[in-house]
């Protein structure tokens, strides 16, 4: 067990409904609303990956976008910021990324899961690689047609 964070693709139309839930049904509803296409799950790679889009001065934050519903664990990513985020995405190769990869830094910086040396690092660049390339697909996706998301992080 552990941390994840995952993106679920649902209608701008649906925003609304997520607004006025309850904090004990806002963990329902994406689930319920989600459109087809591809996973926005990210397993435990999500503080790996935020590290790097920091580090390397995207503009894109997993942790701190989107507007948080009734449980906190949840927040929506409106239209705008899901196309926002494609293009920035479709601009940004892992090798961009891979070049601000230090195993010993993200240790050194707690960067969950604590694997980055454990994993002798080439373990933990492809983790964050598999995981960077659904993210991007994910993002193309629900920009595609013209959809919110909701992350989850818990």
């Amino acid at each position: 067990m552990g941390i994840i964070m995952s993106f679920t693709r649902v209608r701008p139309e649906q925003v609304a409904e997520l607004g006025f839930a309850g904090a004990d049904e806002v963990g329902e509803l994406p689930y319920a609303m989600r459109n087809p296409g591809p996973s926005g799950y990210l397993d435990k790679a999500w503080s790996g990956l935020d590290y790097l889009l920091r580090a390397a001065e995207t503009g894109i934050e997993l942790t701190d976008a989107g507007n948080s519903l009734a449980d906190e664990a949840y927040a929506v990513w409106p239209e705008e910021l899901v196309r926002d985020t494609d293009e920035r995405l479709r601009a940004l190769p892992f090798d961009a990324l891979a070049a601000h990869y230090d195993p010993a830094a993200l240790d050194r910086a707690a960067i969950y899961p604590n694997i980055w040396l454990r994993d002798g690092g080439a373990e933990g660049r492809h983790y964050l690689n598999h995981h960077y390339a659904g993210l991007r697909e994910f993002f193309r996706h629900a920009a595609k047609y013209r959809s919110a998301a909701v992350a989850h992080l818990g």
